[in-house]
């Protein structure tokens, strides 16, 4: 059963004050007051990541309690030897892992050797037949983990027969829908009697207005920290569908400071960066942190900063720094954990409303009582397709004092 607040109730805000009820001549207007104007200021309506979302990534509508998509990976095309290789060999051993991204009619370079592949790949040996001493190169041997680097295809003039390509596919990932929903029941008098907050005009709309930014506050929390679950209706296991979010699916580029707790540095940056660099030559630019990690990045660039006695400003603040993989951003979020740096791509992130879900106020008011009450829900989900493209680096020092302040 719902509570109803009747009027008069204490002012969440202010204690000491009976029944929260406005004394006096200034029920009346008489006197000026300033306490919702104070409160409003306070309230903390920021939310960076998920207005984020909603202003660059994929949108889409489902139906569904799983919703499900492919993550593409891009086919690599170096691949390291598993075995040692003899001068003059048959074969290459990459292993069963990796001979699936090789072809019939490849042309490699081992170290300074050019080879062309001759057969289709054994997948249950690892190999792929080969020819060495291409293009004029010398046979030689190759020592494992030497890369074999696929430098071209390349068929004889004599009408061959097609080669087959490698079929890749890519991820399955799925994440589960989750519906936030929230109500304020109020005795009809309470709506209308005034309290140290409000005039009384319409509190119930007020709170209801002030209920839906909560919410969506709770819905950025869940975009950064939210884990998946499905939801069951079991009897003695009833458990809610969660929304998993974006630090659930960011996973493939993960670099972690050696040794742990180590100060952090832009170059920790350009070591994750340049793994993703190598594979796509494109990457996530923006970085998600929080205040404090975002304080300590202002400080990394203090040594090197010098003024003259003609400066009449001072700016102590890094937000972008351009590196050998690209130029990056700084991004505040709040409710990003401490001591973590992702790597965001927001317009590789979908986000999904459930069919006929989308954020709506209702009325929830029950006839058999004489109170109103107004309910704020919605249902969505979220993937992140562009998640190979991400990254994250954490392990560092949260500790500000043990970065360089400037030097005045």
């Amino acid at each position: 059963m719902a509570t109803y607040v009747p009027p008069g109730v204490k002012n969440p805000y202010r204690g000491g004050v009976a029944n929260g009820s406005i004394p006096g001549d200034a029920a009346t207007g008489h006197l000026k007051r300033l306490v919702d104007e104070y409160v409003e200021a306070f309230d903390p309506w920021v939310t960076p990541t998920y207005s984020k979302i909603l202003s660059e990534g994929q949108k889409g509508v489902i139906n569904q309690l799983k919703v499900e998509d492919g993550i593409k990976r891009q086919r690599l095309l170096t691949v390291p030897l598993t075995s040692n290789y003899t001068s003059g060999g048959t074969s290459l051993t990459v292993g069963t892992t990796n001979v699936p991204l090789l072809q019939k009619n490849m042309v490699f370079q081992i170290d300074s050797e050019i080879l062309w592949a001759t057969a289709d790949p054994d997948a249950a040996a690892g190999t792929i037949a080969v020819v060495g001493a291409q293009a004029g190169t010398s046979a030689a041997n190759h020592t494992a983990p030497a890369n074999v680097i696929v430098i071209g295809l390349a068929t004889t003039f004599d009408g061959p027969t097609y080669p087959n390509a490698p079929s890749i596919y890519g991820d399955f990932v799925y994440n589960h829908p989750q519906r936030w929903a929230s109500q304020h029941p109020l005795d009809e008098l309470a709506i209308v009697t005034p309290d140290w907050e409000r005039d009384g005009a319409n509190k119930l709309a007020e709170l209801m207005e002030e209920e839906t930014k909560y919410v969506k506050l709770m819905v950025n929390r869940a975009c950064i920290l939210g884990k998946r679950q499905e939801g069951t209706l079991a009897t003695g296991a009833q458990r809610p569908s969660l929304m998993g979010g974006i630090g659930q699916f960011l996973t493939t580029n993960v670099g972690t400071i050696s040794p742990n707790g180590s100060n952090l540095s832009p170059y920790h940056i350009e070591d994750i960066t340049s793994v993703v660099w190598s594979k796509y030559r494109q990457m996530a630019t923006t970085m998600v942190m929080n205040l404090n990690t975002k304080r300590i990045w202002n400080r990394l660039i203090n040594p090197y900063r010098q003024g003259t006695l003609e400066d009449t400003s001072l700016t102590l603040k890094l937000d972008t720094v351009e590196l050998e993989t690209g130029t990056f951003t700084a991004f505040i979020d709040p409710d990003m954990a401490d001591g973590e740096i992702w790597g965001i791509d927001f317009s590789g992130i979908k986000w999904f409303t459930y069919q006929d879900q989308d954020w709506d106020m209702r009325d929830t008011t029950d006839p058999t009582r004489m109170a109103v009450s107004k309910a704020i829900t919605g249902t969505f989900s979220m993937l992140m397709p562009g998640e190979p493209l991400m990254w994250r680096v954490s392990g560092f020092n949260t500790n500000l004092a043990a970065y360089p302040p400037i030097s005045l």
